[in-house]
């Protein structure tokens, strides 16, 4: 199902489509027990307070207040900013597209791709974790795992695209650079 943050250009074209999302279970088991925490410090410093019929803002310090509003912030947003996020890979005629919801798409041309080649990799090493992320082996779209695609650009960039079906993918880019 589409999000706002995703619409398929032409589904009829597309001959690769596959989503990823943030679904690890030692993800969970970090991020679960910090938001409950945030969101307890939340409830004993203002809920509590409210409830016995304390004046809690009168005799809150300004930074107390920001501390317990960035703590619902954080406390309720990270669980449902990472339950929202997906990497969604699409390869059409014209290109792979690439969509890092909510935050960002790119499109590449099968004529900015110089070679395409499954391989292995390790998130951590490699580009400092998952995500959207840049560092020594180039700039990287990744969810889970540690497979993915590595693309080498006309400009010397390289990219890596993570994905579950690396080996088919990187089948389909090199069939349609071949094409090109």
């Amino acid at each position: 199902m589409p999000s706002l943050w995703y619409i398929t250009l032409e589904p009829d074209k597309t001959t690769f489509q596959e989503t990823q999302q943030f679904r690890q279970p030692w993800l969970w088991a970090f991020l679960l027990p910090v938001s409950l925490f945030l969101l307890g410090h939340f409830s004993i410093g203002v809920v509590e307070p409210l409830l016995s019929g304390d004046p809690v803002i009168k005799n809150s310090s300004t930074f107390a207040l920001l501390a317990r509003s960035l703590s619902v912030l954080i406390g309720v947003g990270a669980p449902v900013l990472f339950y929202k996020m997906k990497l969604i890979t699409e390869v059409q005629e014209e290109g792979i597209y690439v969509y890092f919801s909510p935050f960002k798409h790119e499109t590449i041309s099968f004529d900015e791709i110089v070679s395409a080649e499954a391989r292995t990799y390790t998130a951590f090493t490699e580009y400092g974790g998952w995500g959207i992320r840049q560092g020594p082996s180039g700039h990287a779209y990744n969810v889970s795992g540690d497979y993915g695609v590595q693309l080498e650009l006309t400009d010397g960039k390289k990219l890596l695209i993570g994905s579950q079906r690396s080996e088919e993918l990187a089948q389909i880019i090199q069939a349609n650079q071949d094409d090109q």
